[in-house]
Formats: structure tokens, C-alpha cells, sequence
């Protein structure tokens, strides 16, 4: 109940005796009554008041309904409860044509001063000023959903096209490397080979497909700012802020005084140099970190500095996000050490040989700020530049590598908190130096490079029973042109059948990764070049049709399907359409159906105006029923089509005609709605004629895109265009791929991706809408905007949960087959991050995740700190941990605070 402020209209003992006192102790004079009336509160909540009422008020609302118009003594009002209260912002009272009424025309305070929005972002209003605890609104556009324009946060996003570059790293030793458990990948920064290096590569663990065992992909990270080049520099994961530091190093082994003193921070997105407040390790090299997720500070140790002769220090550090402290003494000088958390433990341990070669082991204490020598009878033989990583599945930390009098070691020990034990098993080569981390997730261990008589670009995995070469993934060597794409939305995989010159192969391309899917039965597939390619939602597969004999001439008018796993020909009793190549198909969404049009059917060039339907099963010529008023598209080929499934349309653009020599095209845009099974000419004004183009449906930004193709002149095209089912706008992009035709564009769950064409046949492009803050990592059910919302329940996750969607501010459009999280069943794209519901995670402990099974007891580094304790960890926040984190002082107005008991927070 919202308290008023007492209405005394007279002194102690000369009220009248008509007066009413209301429960709240307002007193009301003659004439009128108390009401409690329901009023406007904030986070779509209401509250009551009490309010005094006069009689003619009361009787001018008798016999009208609630919000009518009525005349009060104020003036002309709304009934609000059987009682006329005068109209108007500020009143307190939600009025019909009003969002909220906080009794004030202040902004930024949830209420805006025409009442006409509660200053949140997805209401379709700009609200210009800063919202409590948030940033001002550039704009607002309905919904809270990322890359179509607007983010999550109600920022402005731009168009980027971003180049798939698949290279693994060039050789390298003292490096380094880590596990970002947010985004689920390993990122490399630095090194040294013949020179220092600045270049930062990101990798991801997927299993093999030619062979046993894991591979990493590989992606190098453009970035105008980076740190300056360095080796033998600290570097460490702060899962609590998301963020990879590295701090020193040095520029050359020629020259020692060009030692780094600086701090930088990797966000996933960009690189910032830090100021260091407190007292700052300043320069050195050859120190070690390892994050504490318990206490959540990065601990630095030791290192070497060049103060006229060589110095190795024996301070430790710690790095809080803010300012560096000092920490506790205790081991002697060392260098060529190793660090790491010990998540069972709860202890940083760190393995070196001292200042007489003695091996010895620490356990340090962030909580304490002390080290523990906890050095066991029997340790690993003494050693530099060893790697020291969690196993995630033996629970143990491990030892392998390093060199000792310039002998290179290969041998393996365990760590169990007590006791170190040597391993059977071997380093696959005496190598020191090695970059090294572990990615708990997948529970393994991953290498890249070292040293010994030369550095080295080989990479290791460990699946805690035996070390394997991983081999990269890398861009398919070749040629993409002639192809046929389409993308797997159950699978969340782009699938691309491309001739070669002796065979026609299958490849897919999963979160960045190409693989080539050879088909597990042997089963030969289609060996073909210029098909018809799309997507089969209904029965879960890709439907390919047609095209020339990848070695001959001879068109084809067989239909294959890929389920994944297997290549199947299709066994048609049916009608069947005639032979042809270069025919375009897309799937309709609402009749559950395969579309074709289109092709060339002999060896002149003869175009095809046919319009066909695949149900999964038969063919059907639907030609003669098609033409609406403007008839029906002509015969033609070099067209690209695409299915908008919020307007239930099929977009074709432009293509034409062979002749002698040449293409006589069209700048044509035909639609077919797919509620009617008939065709109409589009609004003219758009891209310039054209053939070979292509065109896909971006499922964010809820428009068709159109890429290149070829001008009448035949010089290919770079330009990029989009339909959103009115007009079509030419997109001002900063970079754009080269020029192309005969190129592929496929609709995935992160934008339109772009493959190969005769200009540029061996690359790959991914066209998105961003900005420069962090999104939301659906995988993990963390919340670095802040919207509340994690996994699938999170606007930002749909297009990942459910590709099969289409998300408009008014209306989900769905496959009938589509998955959702809730369902019961743990579909493919689920996870346990994603969909608890549906899916269980297995517990392992330094994954940085509670999960079931496991405790405080048992895994302290997931556990300690859980969210929903009620208890507002440090680490914590109101945007990561809400329930147990509202607080006075954290610059959010939450529910239950108020300006007077937390002004900081609340005040107007």
C-alpha cells in the first residue's frame, strides 16, 4: 500500500464531526469520502492508496463503466472505481492512452513525462534518457531480440559482413593460452617463432571425422587495436568478468629490455589496455596467472625483470578487475615455473624448481593470502617451462613437458593434492614451451607448438587416457563454383555439394568448422554439378534436384536426399520433371512443401517457366494453376529465390534467357504467395537487372537479402540489397565481399552466409547486424546484457533454439515440426545449457558450472559461490544473480527500494 501524506485540514481538537479518518490515518473532510484507490506502480505491478473523494466526484461516475469520460470538480476526468479523478499525466492513474503514471513528469525514473512508456527496451518507444541503472535508448523497435537492427539493450545495430577464415597457427612456442568457458572456446594470444607475435587465434574441440580422436579449428581475429607483439607473457580467464588478461612479456630474446609493464583485456569482441590501480607488478616477464573463481581475483607469481642484471622476483599478485594488491610470500625465486586452479581443492597450486633445483609444490590461499609449501617426498624430475592443466575427467591437475640443461622432456605426472604420480603415458614428443589449456567442457586437454632444437606447430589432445594429433579444419581446398547449398535447421549445419574434378563431395559447415560428410553406408551420392538445392523442414532433410554430370553434359532429373548421415535417390512413381540444370528451389514454410522453378533443359540454352512442388515423396506440376493478374513468371534461369515466412511469399529476383553469346536478363521480381499458389509481378525499383545473383532469408533482421550476380554486361557485382516485403533498400556495408556470381547465399541461425562464386571460389562470408556490446551466450545461461532471461527462454537464444521459427513482434511463425525447449525431449540443438528442462548436464567440476551432483563439498571452485543462495557473492550482480543481489548502492532501482531507503539507487 502506497502511504500518503496526512491531510490535516484543521488543528487538534476543531475537526468536524463529518470528517472520515482513513486506515492509513488520512483524514477526509465534510463532503467527501475515503477510497483506496488501485494506482500505477512500477515492473508492471500495482499498489493502492487511500484518497478522499468528494461526493460530486463519486456521483459523477454513477452508471458509467470503468475509464469513461466524466466531468470532476478538477475538470474533465476518467471513472476510476466508481469515482471521476481529473485526466491528465501525473495524476497517479493509469488513463486510458497512457502506459503509466508515476505522479510526476520526471524521466528516466520508469515513467516518461507523457506517461506514454515505462522506459523499458521492446515497447516500440524511444525513451532518450538513461533508464536507472542502463544507458539511453538509440532505439527501439518492439522486441528484445539481437541483430535485426536493434539489440537486446535497445542499441543500434549495423550491418558487417565478416570473412570465415579458417588458418591454423604458425609455429610457435611461449605463447599463450586458455579456455574462455563463456563462449566455449580456447583463445591463443602471442608467441615467438623467428619473431614476436600480436596475433590472437580462437579454437574449438570437435571430433574428428576422417579419423579417431579431436581436431581444433582454428580462427584468426582481425582487430585494429590488439596489444603490442610479446612472448613468455601471463595470461588467465576471469570467468566472473569475461575476460582474457594478459599482462608483460617481452618484444625480443635480443633484446631483454623491452619488457612490458602493461595490462590488456580480451571481451570477445575487442581489446582494452587497462589502467593498473594499486600496486601494479610493473615489468616482467616469464611470470605465471592462474584465476581464483572462489575468491575471483587473478594470481599473479614471480617473474624476471632487467634492473642492470638479471632479477627474478618472488611477489605475488592479485587482480580483483580493479586494482592490483599484493598478496602473501613464500616460495623462493623461480623461473620457468607453472600455476593452476585446483577447483577440488580450492587452491592455486604452483609447480617450479627452486633456487637450489629443488622441485617443490605450493598451494596458495586467495582467502588467506598465503602459500602453503605442501612439497611431497617423491615429485616430477626438476624441469622449465613445464605446462600445469586441470583434467577435467581425472579431477586431477597434470604436469607434462619442459626441458632441463637444454634436454626437452616428454613425461606425464598427476596431481591429487598430495601426491604427485607419474603417468605410463607420454608427451607424443619432448618438446618445452608448449602453449596449453584445458577445455573442461569436453574434458580435454588441448596443445599447440613448443620448442626443441626449433619451434614447433604441432598440436596434441587429451582425452585423460591417451594424447592424439589434432589435425585443423581449414577451408576445403578447391574450387566453390557450380554448387548447390542449403542450410540444416535441425542440425544447425550449412550443407554444400561441390564437384571436384574427380568426384563430387559433401561437405558441412558447423559453428565455423568444415566438415567433409563422407556418407556412412558407402552409398555413392549425387554426382552433379549446377542442382537444385533446399532445406526439407517437414521430414527433416535437404532435397537436392537435377543438374549436369559433374563430367559430362548430360542433365539429370534424379532427386536425392541427405539426412546427415546418409544420401538417398529417391524412387519417384509419380510425374517427375523434365531434366535440367540450374533451376532454383526454395521450401514453403506454410504448405509444408519443396518449390522449384525454372532451368535450362537442353544444350542451347532452352529456359523452363514450370513451376513443380516435392511433398517428400511425389512431384507435382502445378504450372497451370499458378498465374495470378499478372500471369506467371517467363521462362528463365540464372533467377535466385527465397521464402519470407513472415508474408508466407516466395521472392524470385531477376535472371533471363540464354541467347548466342550471352544472357539477356531482367531486374524482374516476381512473388509467389504461397496462401494462394500464385504468382504477381513485385514493385519495381530495386536492384538493377542482373543474373546469377542469390538471395536468402535473414531470420533476424526478417527481410530477404540479395548478394551480387552478373550485370548485362557480365562483370560480376559486390552489392548488397535487402526486400522487407515493401521496398527494397541497398545496404551501406564498410567492407564487402569481391564481386561475384554464380555464388551461394543460405539462411543460418546467425544471419546469411555466403559461399564461393566464379570471382572468388574458395571463400566464405557471414553477413550480420551488430554493435559493440556483448551479447548474450545462449550456451552457457549467462546474462551479459542484462535482460533477465536465460538460455531458450531468452529472445537472444531463439534463432539458435529454434531455427525453425520466425520471430515477428506480433506473431511466431513455426514449422510444424519445430522443437522447443519444454518438449520433453533433448533435440539436437539442445544442450543442458541451453534447455535444463529437456537436457542434463553431467557434473564436472572446474567447468565453472553447479550442476547437480555436485556441491561446495566436493567442487568449491564451481560451488562456492551459487546464485540463489540468497547471498550476494562478490563476482555477483543484479544482472548475473538478481535474486540474490539486490542491493542499495548498485545503481538499479529494484522492487522493494525506495528514494527514501536507497536514495542512491532511486532517486528522481
Amino acid at each position: 500500500m502506497r502511504a500518503r501524506a496526512l491531510a490535516l485540514l484543521g488543528v487538534a481538537g476543531c475537526i468536524s464531526s463529518g470528517v472520515v479518518v482513513c486506515p492509513d490515518q488520512t483524514i477526509c473532510p465534510d463532503d467527501t469520502q475515503c477510497r483506496e484507490i488501485t494506482v500505477w506502480a512500477p515492473n508492471d505491478a500495482t499498489d493502492t492508496e487511500f484518497r478522499c473523494v468528494p461526493e460530486a466526484d463519486v456521483a459523477a461516475c454513477l452508471g458509467l463503466e470503468e475509464q469513461a469520460g466524466c466531468t470532476a470538480i478538477a475538470g474533465d476526468g476518467r471513472c476510476h472505481e466508481g469515482a471521476c479523478f481529473a485526466a491528465g499525466c501525473g495524476n497517479g492513474l493509469v488513463d486510458v492512452g497512457e502506459a503509466c503514471d508515476d505522479e510526476n513528469q520526471a524521466a528516466g525514473d520508469g515513467c516518461s513525462p507523457a506517461c506514454d512508456s515505462v522506459e523499458v527496451c521492446g515497447n516500440e518507444i524511444l525513451d532518450p534518457v538513461p533508464k536507472v541503472g542502463g544507458l539511453s535508448e538509440r532505439c527501439d523497435d518492439g522486441d528484445v531480440a539481437p541483430h535485426d537492427g536493434c539489440s537486446s539493450v535497445c542499441d543500434v545495430e549495423l550491418p558487417r559482413w565478416r570473412q570465415l577464415v579458417l588458418r591454423p597457427p604458425g609455429r610457435r612456442m611461449a605463447g599463450g593460452m586458455v579456455f574462455d568457458s563463456n563462449r566455449g572456446q580456447l583463445v591463443m594470444f602471442g608467441g615467438l617463432n623467428s619473431a614476436s607475435s600480436d596475433e590472437l587465434v580462437v579454437g574449438s574441440v570437435f571430433p574428428c571425422v576422417t579419423r579417431s580422436g579431436d581436431c581444433v579449428n582454428w580462427t584468426p581475429i582481425e582487430v585494429a587495436i590488439r596489444p603490442p607483439r610479446r612472448h613468455d607473457h601471463a595470461m588467465a580467464y576471469d570467468q566472473a568478468r569475461d575476460r582474457v588478461i594478459v599482462s608483460g612479456g617481452f618484444l625480443t630474446i635480443a633484446n631483454l629490455s623491452a619488457i612490458h609493464a602493461d595490462l590488456w583485456e580480451w571481451n570477445g569482441r575487442r581489446w582494452t589496455q587497462v589502467p593498473q590501480a594499486g600496486e601494479p607488478p610493473g615489468q616482467r616477464f616469464g611470470a605465471v596467472m592462474a584465476y581464483d573463481p572462489i575468491h575471483f581475483v587473478t594470481v599473479l607469481y614471480g617473474g624476471t625483470t632487467i634492473s642492470g642484471d638479471v632479477n627474478i622476483q618472488t611477489h605475488t599478485y592479485e587482480w580483483n578487475g580493479k586494482e592490483w594488491k599484493v598478496g602473501g610470500s613464500g616460495p623462493s625465486a623461480m623461473t620457468g615455473h607453472s600455476m593452476a586452479f585446483d577447483p577440488v581443492r580450492g587452491v592455486t597450486v604452483l609447480v617450479g624448481r627452486d633456487g637450489v633445483g629443488k622441485m617443490v609444490t605450493w598451494h596458495y590461499d586467495a582467502g588467506m593470502h598465503a602459500w602453503t609449501d605442501v612439497t611431497p617426498s617423491a615429485m616430477p624430475p626438476a624441469r622449465f617451462g613445464a605446462n600445469l592443466v586441470w583434467d577435467a575427467i581425472a579431477q586431477q591437475l597434470m604436469l607434462f613437458a619442459g626441458e632441463v640443461g637444454g634436454t626437452a622432456l616428454d613425461d606425464l605426472w598427476f596431481w591429487n593434492g598430495s601426491v604427485w604420480t607419474s603417468s605410463t603415458e607420454k608427451f607424443p614428443r619432448p618438446l618445452t614451451k608448449i602453449l596449453a589449456a584445458a577445455d573442461p567442457e569436453r574434458g580435454r586437454v588441448v596443445t599447440f607448438g613448443g620448442f626443441n632444437v626449433s619451434v614447433t606447430d604441432s598440436s596434441f589432445v587429451w582425452d585423460s587416457v591417451e594424447w592424439s594429433p589434432s589435425v585443423p579444419s581449414v577451408m576445403p581446398r578447391g574450387s566453390f563454383a557450380n554448387h548447390a547449398a542449403t542450410y540444416d535447421a535441425a542440425r544447425d549445419r550449412v550443407v554444400v555439394v561441390r564437384p571436384d574434378a574427380s568426384r563430387t563431395e559433401t561437405w558441412e559447415l558447423a559453428n565455423d568448422i568444415w566438415i567433409e560428410a563422407g556418407d556412412s553406408d558407402g552409398i555413392t551420392g549425387p554426382d552433379v554439378r549446377e542442382a537444385a538445392m533446399t532445406y526439407d523442414a517437414r521430414h527433416r532433410e535437404s532435397v537436392l534436384f537435377g543438374g549436369l554430370a559433374r563430367d559430362q553434359p548430360t542433365r539429370l532429373n534424379a532427386t536425392w536426399t541427405w539426412d546427415g548421415t546418409r544420401w538417398t535417390q529417391k524412387i519417384v512413381t509419380g510425374a517427375v520433371p523434365a531434366a535440367r540444370n540450374q533451376a532454383r528451389m526454395v521450401y514453403d514454410v506454410e504448405n509444408q512443401r519443396v518449390v522449384m522453378f525454372g532451368g535450362v533443359v537442353d544444350i542451347s540454352g532452352t529456359s523452363l517457366a514450370d513451376t513443380w512442388v516435392w511433398d517428400g515423396s511425389e512431384w507435382e506440376d502445378i504450372s497451370s494453376s499458378v498465374g495470378g493478374a499478372d500471369g506467371s513468371p517467363s521462362a528463365r534461369t540464372g533467377h535466385a529465390m527465397a521464402y519470407d515466412p513472415i508474408r508466407r511469399e516466395i521472392v524470385m529476383f531477376g535472371g533471363g534467357t540464354l541467347g548466342a553469346n550471352a544472357m539477356f536478363a531482367t531486374d524482374a521480381m516476381w512473388i509467389f504467395d504461397t496462401r494462394t499458389s500464385t504468382w504477381r509481378l513485385g514493385p519495381p525499383g530495386g536492384p538493377f537487372t542482373r543474373s546469377d545473383a542469390a538471395l536468402a532469408w535473414n531470420n533476424a533482421r526478417r527481410a530477404v537479402v540479395l548478394v551480387g550476380g552478373s550485370a548485362e554486361t557480365g562483370t560480376p557485382l559486390g552489392d548488397t540489397w535487402e526486400w522487407d516485403g515493401t521496398r527494397w533498400t541497398e545496404l551501406d556495408l564498410d567492407q564487402i565481399p569481391p564481386p561475384r556470381n554464380d555464388h551461394v547465399l543460405v539462411s543460418t541461425s546467425r544471419g546469411v552466409l555466403l559461399v564461393g562464386g566464379s570471382s572468388n571460389d574458395v571463400d566464405a562470408w557471414e553477413l550480420r547486424w551488430e554493435n559493440a556490446e556483448r551479447g548474450d551466450r545462449c550456451r552457457d545461461r549467462r546474462d551479459p546484457d542484462g535482460d533477465g532471461a536465460l538460455g531458450c527462454e531468452d529472445p537472444d537464444c531463439r534463432a539458435t533454439c529454434t531455427p525453425l521459427c520466425t520471430y515477428d513482434p506480433h506473431e511466431v511463425v513455426c514449422d510444424a515440426t519445430s522443437s522447443t525447449c519444454g518438449d520433453g525431449v533433448c533435440d539436437p540443438l539442445e544442450n543442458c545449457r541451453l534447455c535444463a528442462i529437456d537436457c542434463a548436464c553431467p557434473a564436472v567440476c572446474g567447468d565453472s558450472y553447479c550442476d547437480p551432483g555436485e556441491s561446495t563439498t566436493m567442487c568449491p571452485g564451481d560451488c562456492t559461490h551459487v546464485c540463489g543462495d540468497m547471498v550476494c557473492d562478490p563476482g555477483e550482480t543484479r544482472l548475473n544473480c538478481e535474486g540474490d543481489c539486490v542491493v542499495c548502492d548498485d545503481t538499479f532501482c529494484d522492487p522493494g527500494e525506495t528514494p527514501e531507503l536507497c536514495p542512491a539507487d532511486c532517486a528522481p
